[in-house]
């Protein structure tokens, strides 16, 4: 069980769509990337409006995923709501070895998801940070963003991380709406 002080360089970010992960990765990148490294997920999903020139993703046929798959030496993926996600985990490796703070973001989050990348990172014994928002707010940013990711809101339930917590341990953030408070809460968390 992760304990709920941190003990590494290497935070897994885990909240629902929605919930505010990406603007708090993005604003953290912009203030800090000199001294955090952020991971680029692969995907087949097709980018929304906002993701035209991602610093999150690199967006990619599936015929180019499973050639990108081939060539890489450790590599992870998973399939979420039909969509292909996956990362170089050799790259995450040598640059946590390299001493740089890691955030990898958009883990989803599910228990099979989660307990795959604690098992690939075990030796780093990675800190988890939730993000939790209300279920207005975040039912509000996914209508703007697309009706279709609308859809799922139903099936999913903020009590899914409390459960996760209860497992694995961590940190848990409340998206109050109002990004200062809560950039500056995950911010003190990572950076220390």
């Amino acid at each position: 069980m992760i304990k709920e002080e941190k003990m590494s360089k290497l935070f897994f970010v885990v909240g629902f769509s929605g919930s505010g992960k990406t603007s708090l990765y993005r604003k953290l990148k912009s203030e800090y990337s000199e001294r955090v490294y952020f991971p680029k997920t692969y995907t087949t999903r097709a980018p929304r409006s906002e993701e035209e020139n991602s610093h999150e993703y690199i967006f990619v046929s599936k015929e180019n995923f499973v050639k990108i798959r081939q060539n890489t030496s450790q590599w992870d993926e998973d399939k979420i709501h039909g969509i292909l996600y996956g990362m170089d985990i050799k790259n995450v490796h040598d640059v946590l070895n390299g001493g740089k703070l890691v955030v990898i973001m958009n883990i989803y989050p599910n228990i099979d998801i989660l307990r795959k990348m604690l098992v690939l990172f075990d030796a780093y014994t990675p800190n988890l940070l939730y993000i939790l928002s209300n279920q207005k707010d975040r039912l509000h940013r996914i209508m703007i963003r697309s009706k279709n990711d609308a859809s799922r809101i139903s099936c999913e339930h903020e009590s899914v991380i409390t459960d996760l917590v209860e497992i694995y341990g961590g940190h848990v953030i409340y998206n109050t709406g109002s990004i200062e408070p809560t950039y500056n809460a995950y911010r003190d968390y990572i950076l220390g």
